[in-house]
């Protein structure tokens, strides 16, 4: 047992870990269980749909029905239902200052907003972190307002991500956060970025009701367990948005890059294009 694995045991419990399922409630893994056989038949079915209408573009404008759709779709809905008073272990990557550490232990992660974001560089420029020129420069043009990301916090969902140098590791590279960085990355601003702070995860235990997914998140945990039973077909990502800001009480640490419990979480020390430091 690691580092993280004990501290998780030890500060997170009642908390879903998406990809360890003895944390998933005992109800879920039997509504799922005596579900196999039609979850699998139904997979099956789709990728032959899918296959179809691959190769036939009528089939793909009118594709025939999957008879297990209508089982599929009460099991993954009791699911939902089981999960809707529970909580999920989420991960928010970034580049964090001192200050902004204690922020988040004590007040939690704010969602992001033009003024939050004008807040965040004025303070880092008081505190001598932020060149003036990558100062003006990142106020001037940045995403802030973007509809796309305004009002929300981001978050990935599985550990298995946090490994994965091309999905997260833009997110450690740069200060500010990706609505701030975006398309700012190379010298001069890029390097200015590149030397602020420190690669932290935030963890956070999210309440279902919070968060925001593509699809349902009955359909991830169905997806997860059918792979975990050999079902080679089936995709699982999983990444979430709280369209509100996160309060102190949700979360559980920030582990910084020099926290042992960072290299356990990413294998950041095998990256090859973003080395961080």
């Amino acid at each position: 047992m690691n580092s993280f694995q004990r501290f998780r045991r030890a500060k997170c419990n009642g908390v879903i870990d998406f990809e360890a399922k003895a944390t998933w409630p005992h109800r879920i893994h039997e509504v799922l269980s005596s579900a196999l056989d039609e979850l699998r038949r139904y997979e099956l079915r789709q990728s032959q749909i899918d296959a179809l209408c691959r190769r036939d573009v009528l089939t793909r404008c009118n594709p025939p029905p999957n008879e297990l759709e209508e089982k599929r779709v009460k099991v993954i809905a009791e699911v939902d239902a089981l999960l809707s008073t529970e909580r999920i272990l989420s991960f928010h990557c970034a580049r964090l200052l001192g200050h902004e550490v204690e922020a988040i232990r004590l007040e939690g992660l704010r969602q992001l907003t033009q003024s939050f974001a004008m807040e965040r560089i004025d303070r880092t420029l008081s505190t001598g972190n932020l060149p003036a020129a990558t100062a003006r420069a990142i106020r001037e043009s940045n995403q802030s307002g973007d509809p796309g990301r305004a009002g929300i916090v981001s978050f990935v969902n599985m550990r298995s991500e946090l490994a994965c140098e091309g999905s997260v590791g833009r997110l450690f590279r740069c200060w500010g956060g990706e609505a701030i960085y975006w398309g700012r990355e190379d010298p001069p601003v890029g390097t200015a970025l590149q030397g602020i702070g420190e690669p932290c995860i935030v963890l956070a235990a999210l309440p279902v009701l919070a968060m925001s997914l593509y699809g349902t998140l009955g359909m991830q945990f169905a997806r997860a367990f059918l792979k975990s039973r050999g079902v080679r077909r089936v995709s699982v990502g999983f990444e979430s948005r709280v369209r509100q800001a996160v309060p102190g009480e949700w979360i559980i640490d920030v582990v910084s890059c020099r926290d042992r419990r960072f290299e356990e979480l990413t294998r950041s020390s095998k990256w090859q294009k973003f080395v961080l430091g």
